[in-house]
């Protein structure tokens, strides 16, 4: 990894990703924030991943595996950030006012699936709030995301008003 980033000086890191001020976190270099960052959200994203071999399952009402994990995962992606940013400017950044019901609505929404998951695991209307749930978390997630990209929100409810208008006429 530091291969990648030979040849830039402190200054030039800086430019690219600021230093992080942050007394949560000890000071890593650019290189060791990169690395946890991507590293974070791999293993983030290998166990949301892998919480699919589980979907049979949970379709059968064993509920818990598969939620959980997949929620940890979400979990575990989310951190990744704050190798890059630090844990205080990371929430600061995700309850900016631009982003911060979808912040909300994300976090709730893991939150909520856990409870949900550990209270109702071996019945079936736990089953289909759970389903509910992780829909919820893609789209506050997908609408989180979208807030970092200008213009991606707007874009997307034109695309959704023009789909439904054309629908309905």
């Amino acid at each position: 990894m530091k291969n990648l980033f030979r040849g830039l000086n402190q200054q030039q890191e800086d430019a690219i990703l600021p230093p992080v001020e942050d007394d949560l976190c000890p000071a890593l270099t650019f290189p060791e924030r990169v690395v946890g960052c991507i590293g974070c959200m791999v293993i983030g994203y290998v166990l949301s991943f892998g919480a699919f071999f589980r979907f049979t399952k949970l379709l059968e009402g064993d509920v818990a595996p598969f939620i959980v994990i997949w929620t940890l995962g979400n979990v575990v992606s989310l951190c990744g950030s704050c190798f890059l940013f630090g844990p205080k400017s990371q929430c600061d950044q995700m309850f900016h006012a631009t982003r911060r019901i979808a912040a909300f609505v994300y976090l709730a929404s893991m939150l909520t699936t856990i409870l949900l998951a550990a209270l109702f695991h071996d019945s079936h209307v736990g089953t289909f709030l759970l389903l509910v749930m992780m829909i919820v978390q893609l789209l506050a997630v997908a609408w989180y995301n979208l807030s970092y990209v200008p213009f991606a929100r707007r874009w997307v409810k034109d695309l959704a008003r023009k789909q439904f208008y054309e629908e309905i006429v």
